[in-house]
């Protein structure tokens, strides 16, 4: 794993430099589609700004990621074209549609074709505006996915948001059915099996929460994992209540009640604690923070 390049999102790449975070989060786009084989997206033409009409978004996106100059003038091949692209054919009907932007376009197929793929072990960390901290440019895309208003901060990072995300990398490689049944109602009125359930959904969705412990007062329908999918908004009583518990804090219980125990990988990516310790990656940080929770960290290096 690559060391981190700064305290924690004070300067990514080159941020610091003048180049907005939209650029940043374009390029990162750019490398995940130029590594794809655009022939098995099909034929569904778009015409490009340039006159060129484009076998697919994929063709589309990798003439974008060459020439930031080129947007989808409309959704259909151009009624007349240049010498196209290998692969993309010139010609035929006009389509009808508004422009879509480059960046806009990339990122609409990152999400619909590459967001189910697995994230390489990059840390280059990411402070969101909603106050989670993300591994990499990678977890922070799949997270935007679904909620497109969220930005990148220019803060540093909170250690709960960090151990949320460093959490979540343990709890999804976790097998929650072992953890039996300890229902536990999310603010999105589901009723997950337990804690494991629920902390993934989390991961999944940073602005969901527990509202209360047991089941949420209406189930209905059944969702992943064995848990259930209810049409409470988590402010009603269930099996059972108490305050609601938000998810950096559920999930972090989790790691350090059930995960904890576990050896670290040999990773190497140094953490300077606010404790004056210098810690050997954010496995070791975070084991030690599960008894001493005021702990954060001071910066990605030797004290």
């Amino acid at each position: 794993m690559k060391l981190a390049l700064a305290v924690c999102c004070a300067c990514i790449l080159s941020v610091c430099n003048g180049q907005d975070w939209g650029s940043i989060l374009s390029s990162w786009g750019c490398r995940s589609i130029q590594k794809q084989d655009c022939f098995t997206y099909g034929d569904h033409p778009e015409c490009g700004t340039n006159g060129v009409t484009y076998r697919n978004r994929c063709d589309y996106s990798k003439a974008h990621c060459g020439d930031k100059n080129i947007h989808v003038a409309y959704i259909g091949s151009c009624s007349s074209t240049t010498v196209p692209p290998t692969g993309s054919p010139g010609g035929g009907q006009v389509g009808t549609g508004p422009v879509i932007s480059g960046p806009d376009a990339v990122f609409d197929f990152f999400c619909l074709q590459l967001s189910h793929l697995p994230c390489e072990n990059d840390l280059e960390t990411i402070c969101g505006s909603d106050g989670a901290t993300y591994v990499n440019s990678c977890e922070f895309e799949k997270q935007r996915c679904t909620h497109r208003q969220l930005t990148i901060t220019k803060f540093v990072c909170t250690a709960q948001g960090w151990s949320s995300q460093y959490s979540c990398r343990a709890i999804e490689r976790s097998d929650c059915y072992q953890y039996g049944d300890h229902p536990e109602c999310g603010t999105n009125g589901v009723t997950y099996r337990n804690r494991c359930d629920y902390g993934k959904a989390h991961c999944a969705d940073r602005h969901l929460h527990v509202a209360y412990q047991g089941a949420c007062s209406t189930t209905t329908t059944m969702a992943p994992s064995g848990s259930t999918s209810g049409t409470g908004t988590g402010t009603g009583t269930g099996a059972g209540t108490g305050p609601v518990i938000t998810g950096p804090e559920a999930v972090f219980d989790f790691f350090c009640l059930e995960l904890s125990h576990h050896p670290c990988d040999a990773d190497l990516e140094t953490i300077c604690g606010s404790d004056g310790v210098t810690y050997t990656n954010t496995c070791e940080f975070e084991k030690h923070r599960c008894t001493h929770r005021e702990i954060t960290i001071a910066k990605f290096e030797k004290c």
